[in-house]
């Protein structure tokens, strides 16, 4: 298993910038939503048509995408784009859920 690295920091920090600076051809981005990344020419070194990008919203496509990237041996970076996103999806899933009393 590779190295896992995870950036914090406030909005707007530069956070997303650092894909930028990744090979293209060996990193798979992961995005729970449809935003553009924050730099210039972000939409054409990394789109689904170009097999680099996969869009997906839950915990369960997220395991599967990572299952099969994990597998394969194309891809040696995987970014997750807004990892708050899917926490933020799951909470609102979970919110319609009736308790017990």
């Amino acid at each position: 298993m590779g190295r896992i690295v995870l950036v914090i920091g406030e909005p707007g920090s530069g956070k997303s910038r650092g894909i930028l600076n990744l090979d293209e051809n060996t990193t798979l981005l992961i995005k729970p939503n449809r935003k553009e990344l924050p730099f210039r020419g972000g939409a054409v070194k990394y789109s689904v048509d170009k097999g680099n990008v996969v869009n997906c919203s839950t915990f369960p496509e997220l395991k599967v995408i990572l299952t099969k990237a994990n597998a394969g041996t194309k891809f040696k970076t995987i970014v997750i784009e807004d990892f708050t996103h899917f926490l933020t999806s799951r909470v609102m899933a979970d919110s319609k859920i009736n308790g017990f009393y």
